[in-house]
């Protein structure tokens, strides 16, 4: 399998934000929960192995 850093690599303006270089903070948040979502769907299926 894979073992290194994972992390979102597409921003998106949400929530009124305005576009800026970078992250804002609805999309950090946004990718992180979207990140632990597929880490827990992983998690759960081993489990079910």
């Amino acid at each position: 399998g894979y073992d290194g850093p994972v992390r979102p690599d597409h921003g998106r303006a949400i929530w009124g934000e305005k576009p800026m270089p970078g992250y804002g903070l609805y999309d950090r948040a946004l990718g992180s929960q979207y990140i632990l979502g597929l880490y827990d769907a992983i998690v759960r299926e081993n489990c079910r192995n």
